[in-house]
């Protein structure tokens, strides 16, 4: 990936984070499409988003921010998931959609 398209990547996610605060990482791997829409369709009915990402441009385009952390270290495919209420019920929708 040439570094202008990673600019521009990293841009779109600092754009789309930008006033998020808490967030979780979550694993999306192993879901087939149908499970993937599925799960897609209740976390929008939520108001929750889920965006697959890239960890290394997902670090840059939070650096300096309370998500930066987050991805400090992080190997291997990962998911961040905000919105909703609050963390404890993001947390909660997370964990009961997991368990399904």
């Amino acid at each position: 990936m040439s570094k202008y398209v990673k600019d521009l990547i990293t841009d779109h996610l600092r754009k789309r984070l930008q006033n998020v605060n808490d967030a979780l990482l979550v694993n999306v791997v192993g879901l087939d499409a149908n499970a993937n829409n599925r799960l897609r369709t209740e976390l929008l009915s939520k108001d929750i988003n889920l965006m697959v990402v890239k960890n290394s441009l997902a670090a840059r385009a939070t650096a300096g921010t309370p998500l930066s952390a987050m991805f400090a270290g992080l190997t291997g495919t990962a998911a961040i998931c905000w919105g909703g209420e609050d963390i404890v019920s993001l947390a909660k929708d997370i964990t009961r959609l997991a368990s399904e």
